[in-house]
């Protein structure tokens, strides 16, 4: 993903007389350079121009140089879920009934959950702006009470094409030995007719996984999930909980942190585990990455580790901050441009930077007010349903 087009084979058209005159090679370069909600309108003007625009090649090369994200921005009157490019321009509107307090992406795909009592939870095609399902973000315990469950979690199983919804909640136990946390986790298959759409009750995870919508995102059909430090004892600040979201689930071993597993003494630890809610987990470029975020006296610092093969963590990146004024505590990646630069969306400020690792600098790409859980947009606006 990035800047530079990607270099295929043109499509093969038979180009109608309506065409114009430029050569097809020509007209795929200049129309490459228009952004999607242009590109929209502009494929009416003739049957030629609507199938390049609309052919996997063209939008696999339009995706790459005109990256989108997918945000919940909240208004006086109005809430939407909008697409908006690197310079904050808005590529798309999706109205949603109420404000949500979470939101995660799956190809065209977006699911939002709700923040009010007996408010739904929503999955929404973002490509046609159709409610694909609702769910209720509400469950009754048994003693008849209300508890908020988890935000929903969107995941596609690129092996058979299906995308499921996840959620869990915590209920006490009390038990001879005292009061427990026990997780109830369930899951249902979009488009799923024969089941009735209806949720499937899953294992318990090994430990008891939290609950914000960045400990948690799903990759390759694989579901991660920080480990709660609030409901579980001794448990390490960085271990993931891994669900499989074909065999729908858990695997028995926590995959390690990056820094719990080089831990190498006792003080070490103690000053990981003061900073454990400034880690987060994030997928960025295809790779499961932790985010840390250390806030210091002198700066804060960003780092990023990118998990390369099974238990093996390479850190890219360390970002580090002028002063402890310019704090990296609510920063979160999103995306990885072919020149090496990362983009960062930062969720107090409302800023989209970019970081520059060769230079060693940021730069604002836009101020956007009232915008919460910046996403990366995964599908394809021009030819929905395309996977990358």
């Amino acid at each position: 993903m990035g800047s530079a087009v990607i270099r295929q084979k043109k499509p093969a058209l038979a180009l109608a007389a309506d065409s114009g005159t430029l050569p097809l090679d020509v007209l795929f370069e200049v129309l490459l350079r228009f952004p999607a909600n242009v590109l929209c309108r502009l494929r009416l003007v003739c049957r030629s121009w609507r199938s390049l625009t609309s052919d996997p090649v063209f939008a696999r090369a339009h995706a790459s140089r005109h990256p989108l994200l997918a945000s919940i921005h909240i208004g006086r009157l109005s809430h939407e879920v909008r697409v908006v490019d690197l310079s904050g321009s808005i590529v798309k509107r999706v109205p949603v009934t109420r404000p949500s307090y979470a939101l995660n992406t799956q190809l065209d795909m977006v699911c939002v959950s709700g923040t009010f009592s007996r408010s739904q939870g929503y999955v929404l095609n973002l490509a046609t702006g159709e409610v694909v399902a609702a769910y209720a973000s509400l469950l009754r315990d048994e003693h008849g009470g209300e508890a908020l469950i988890s935000p929903f979690l969107l995941g596609h199983v690129p092996s058979t094409g299906e995308v499921k919804v996840f959620y869990s909640h915590t209920r006490a136990v009390h038990g001879e030995e005292g009061d427990f946390a026990v997780q109830v986790c369930s899951i249902t298959t979009l488009g799923d007719d024969g089941d009735c759409g209806r949720w499937r009750v899953t294992p318990s995870p090994p430990a008891n996984v939290a609950s914000s919508t960045r400990d948690r995102v799903v990759i390759g059909g694989v579901a991660y999930f920080l480990l709660s430090m609030r409901c579980t004892a001794n448990v390490e600040p960085d271990a993931i909980a891994v669900f499989d979201l074909v065999t729908e689930e858990w695997r028995p071993a926590t995959l390690r942190g990056p820094l719990s597993s080089r831990l190498t003494s006792d003080d070490e630890e103690l000053v990981y585990h003061r900073y454990r809610y400034g880690v987060q987990l994030a997928a960025v470029d295809g790779c499961l990455v932790t985010v840390h975020n250390n806030d210091h006296c002198q700066g804060s610092s960003m780092d990023l580790w990118f998990l390369v093969e099974r238990g093996l963590w390479t850190k890219r990146y360390s970002i580090q901050s002028a002063s402890c004024y310019d704090a990296f505590t609510h920063s979160y990646p999103l995306l990885l441009l072919d020149d090496g630069k990362i983009i960062i969306w930062d969720d107090e400020t409302q800023v989209l930077r970019a970081y520059d690792p060769r230079a060693n600098k940021l730069a604002d790409l836009a101020t956007l007010r009232n915008y919460f859980f910046m996403n990366m947009y995964q599908g394809n606006l021009l030819c929905p349903g395309l996977q990358r």
